[in-house]
């Protein structure tokens, strides 16, 4: 019930004998006092959706009891599968600097999850509500939402987090059919992480609307370091 809801109370009278009558009572527009909603164990941050920069430290944030004096944090990257410790052991307060880990690609169904202890008495416990992102390289243009004409030649950007260091070379890809099937970009004039590339775009014969760009980082001996495609579709013309 809320302080703006309406509530409903049955009085009833009595003599030492019998009942005498009985009625009801409304009243809306009321405060309540005297009553605080109980304090549980509950992440804040990150709670599903956000995106965290590999290799950053990240604020978490929480609520507790107030029994609740120390606290255990881990993490997954595969959306609650495996559980890796966050922090060494115990943790006090409502927050932690989480040095976020470096993965070997964007990692989208990352939970954290919170256990609370009263000594050794376990103290409520809570994850993520959903999964959040955490990120070595991000593809920005083109991103969705724009249309080419066959031969333009528009620049692809990305950025790639600072702490991927060993990156020798990119990979750059495109599809006409939303990721069936990939079709090589030739990089060999500029393969460096420089964070752009400007690509002649593929001539077609007919409007093709269902397009995307995808990046790989890959080291001196061809592992995959990060990737990304474009979040969504756009479209490539043919030319005028």
């Amino acid at each position: 019930m809320t302080d703006s809801g309406q509530f409903c109370m049955k009085v009833y009278g009595y003599s030492e004998k019998m009942t005498v009558g009985s009625g009801k009572m409304y009243g809306d527009n009321f405060l309540a006092t005297g009553v605080a909603a109980p304090v549980t164990t509950r992440i804040l941050q990150p709670n599903g959706g956000e995106i965290v920069p590999a290799g950053e430290l990240y604020h978490v944030a929480w609520e507790a009891p107030a029994e609740a004096t120390t606290f255990k944090l881990k993490y997954s990257i595969d959306n609650g599968t495996t559980w890796l410790a966050a922090a060494p052991g115990l943790l006090t307060g409502t927050s932690y600097e989480w040095p976020v880990p470096v993965p070997a690609n964007n990692k989208r169904k990352c939970l954290l999850k919170l256990t609370g202890f009263d000594g050794d008495v376990k103290v409520g416990a809570d994850s993520s509500d959903a999964p959040f992102t955490i990120e070595v390289l991000r593809l920005t243009y083109p991103n969705g939402s724009k249309s080419f004409a066959s031969g333009e030649q528009p620049a692809i950007t990305w950025t790639t987090s600072p702490h991927v260091t060993s990156v020798h070379h990119v990979v750059l890809s495109y599809t006409l059919n939303n990721g069936l099937d990939w079709r090589k970009i030739d990089t060999s004039a500029d393969p460096s992480d420089d964070g752009s590339f400007i690509w002649t775009v593929t001539v077609v014969s007919k409007t093709k609307s269902s397009c995307k760009v995808k990046i790989v980082l890959k080291d001196a001996a061809g592992n995959t370091l990060g990737s990304d495609v474009s979040d969504a579709v756009f479209t490539i013309n043919p030319a005028k």
